[in-house]
């Protein structure tokens, strides 16, 4: 009789880029779906729970400071079914959750002239690859 050979596989390692330009809670949102992502999970929730996730996915100290100051934000990111996702305006610096495409204008402050930016639900990528450093922080 045959016996099939169970070799473990070394887990594959997902560095993590996010635009640092972006407004804070966009940059978690985005740190957050490229971990979701990486998991194959569509919530934060299922993301964490996920087993060996720290043995697949790495994030620099900066990408850890910004997870943990917007950490109420993630429980509601969703990147399947009703996509949930961060719009905040980089002039005023008022956000929410969005289900819809970018405004054009912020709506939040009277006033504002600001073009709000949004997360996306798809793995941030960018300018250059010569713009990314060796611990995935981006220069731009």
């Amino acid at each position: 009789m045959a016996t099939r050979s169970t070799t473990l596989r070394k887990p594959t390692l997902t560095r993590v880029l996010h635009d640092v330009n972006a407004p804070a809670p966009v940059q978690a949102a985005q740190i957050a779906f490229a971990v979701m992502a990486a998991s194959k999970t569509a919530t934060w929730a299922e993301a964490i729970s996920t087993p060996r996730l720290a043995d697949s996915v790495r994030l620099t100290a900066h990408q850890q400071e910004v997870i943990e100051s917007f950490r109420f934000v993630l429980p509601n990111l969703r990147r399947r079914g009703p996509v949930v996702t961060v719009e905040a305006c980089p002039e005023c610096g008022r956000w929410g959750w969005s289900c819809s495409p970018v405004q054009k204008r912020c709506s939040w402050t009277p006033g504002c002239s600001g073009a709000p930016v949004k997360a996306a639900t798809t793995a941030w990528k960018p300018p250059s690859p010569a713009d990314v450093l060796a611990d995935g922080e981006v220069v731009l």
